[in-house]
């Protein structure tokens, strides 16, 4: 199990990453580098790197807000997330037009690079678990419970 501040380096690395990631494409594109594999790339770069980030963020949120805080932290950063999702094509569609595709890689890859910095700052405290060593009986435990968890999800849907 990670500690809260390998956590939290993880978050503000994973974000540095995607602004790299994501600046470099932005050069190679203005460069003349426009190919469908370079999108190919970008896309499986940046999903990997969120598939490592939106777990850590899930789990760091109850060392940042307090206990009885901590349903409605939940329940706000859902919100923020379905009303992106539901925006961002709009948005997207809408700067795509106006400004063009070079501006939108560029100003993403800011938006990284600051979220990096701003996440940087943030004071995470640790929680104290009941056992904090590694073992692989705590791991298969985990796993079992997360397997029956996501199960139980797919099942709602």
């Amino acid at each position: 199990m990670l500690t809260k501040s390998i956590e939290k380096k993880a978050i503000v690395g994973l974000d540095l990453l995607s602004g790299i990631v994501i600046g470099i494409y932005a050069y190679l594109f203005i460069s003349g580098f426009d190919h469908l594999l370079g999108i190919y790339i970008l896309c499986f770069m940046t999903s990997m790197i969120s598939a490592v980030f939106q777990p850590a963020i899930l789990t760091i949120i109850p060392s940042v807000v307090s206990e009885k805080d901590l349903e409605d932290a939940n329940s706000v950063n859902a919100g923020i997330m379905n009303v992106g999702e539901l925006l961002s094509p709009f948005l997207a569609g809408f700067l795509l037009y106006r400004f063009g595709i070079v501006f939108i890689l560029v100003m993403n890859a800011i938006s990284f690079i600051l979220s990096a910095i701003s996440e940087s700052m943030i004071s995470v405290s640790p929680i104290l678990e009941k056992n904090d060593e590694f073992t692989l009986g705590a791991f298969k435990e985990d796993f079992k419970e997360g397997l029956f968890l996501s199960i139980k999800l797919l099942v709602l849907k």
